[in-house]
């Protein structure tokens, strides 16, 4: 009886000892190959991300580089304007409209040391005077011969213009405004939050944002999260080291795992900032869990 079980147990191991083998052995085939395909399908992401990354970085210098060629040309359109309202014997509002029809200006004023507006292409603009915090009164208070202003709308007819300001020897200023409207929509596609949320619209991007150095979210596809302060480390690697950096992490704003990847943002020579985008790793442990 004791040899029959003996018996038994033999052939059982006999059996069981190859079955176990090749059970364990595709397991761990299967841990294998789960592993060398994850790695795989994370270069392609790293890959894939970095190049996307580096072509927006290019995109935005280009971008700056003809915007800053743009506002180059309006300025010297502006000084010339100034300089030869400034070079007139004799000045008056009828004067003055006429040389902005001639210049292609859609505002010429003529200003005393005051802020008050004396003569104007545009004739109810005449004693017009400038609040405190204008940045026309900035000017007269200071000593620079031009100012070039930022885009901006202006404060009487809601138009997007760029003004500039040229000082003359009297203590008269002259303030040119060109139309601005077209700039302003080039500027307005060229902008970072533009940029990110075209970033975000690419398959598998879960987020896109940039950084600046001070590690504030300038520009976020995910609006609500513009203005955050990330201190992450890779918002501190990437905006404040000048180093890439690339890891996985689970983003709890949209409660899924990503493949958060960023690189220095470096217009021109200067290092601003970081580029950041999150892939989603739904897709790569997807395909991971087929094969194991």
């Amino acid at each position: 009886m004791k040899m029959k079980k003996f018996m038994a147990s033999i052939k059982f191991k006999m059996i069981a000892m190859p079955l176990l083998a090749i059970l364990v052995g595709n397991s761990l085939l299967g841990i294998i190959s789960a592993d060398i395909l994850k790695n795989r399908l994370m270069e392609e992401t790293n890959q894939k991300g970095y190049e996307t990354l580096s072509h927006t970085v290019r995109t935005l210098e280009t971008n700056e580089k003809a915007l800053a060629m743009t506002k180059d040309i309006v300025d010297s359109k502006i000084r010339a304007t100034g300089n030869l309202v400034l070079s007139e014997k004799e000045l008056s509002s009828e004067r003055l409209s006429h040389l902005a029809k001639e210049l292609d200006a859609n505002e010429v004023n003529y200003i005393n040391s005051q802020g008050e507006i004396m003569y104007s292409s545009i004739e109810e603009y005449v004693g017009w005077v400038a609040p405190k915090d204008h940045p026309r009164i900035s000017f007269i208070n200071g000593s620079s011969k031009f100012l070039s202003e930022e885009i901006r709308k202006d404060t009487e007819s809601g138009e997007y213009k760029k003004y500039g300001y040229i000082r003359g020897d009297n203590g008269y200023i002259v303030q040119v405004g060109i139309d601005a409207n077209d700039i302003y929509k080039i500027e307005n596609s060229f902008s970072y939050q533009t940029l990110v949320d075209a970033l975000a619209e690419e398959e598998n991007v879960v987020y896109a944002l940039y950084i600046s150095k001070d590690l504030k979210a300038v520009a976020h596809s995910n609006h609500e999260r513009i203005g955050i302060i990330l201190d992450d480390e890779g918002s501190i690697a990437a905006a404040q080291n000048n180093e890439p950096y690339s890891g996985e992490f689970f983003y709890t704003a949209e409660s899924t795992n990503v493949y958060d990847m960023l690189i220095p943002l470096i217009i021109n020579g200067d290092h601003i900032g970081a580029l950041n985008l999150g892939y989603s790793m739904e897709p790569i442990e997807k395909s991971v869990e087929q094969v194991q």
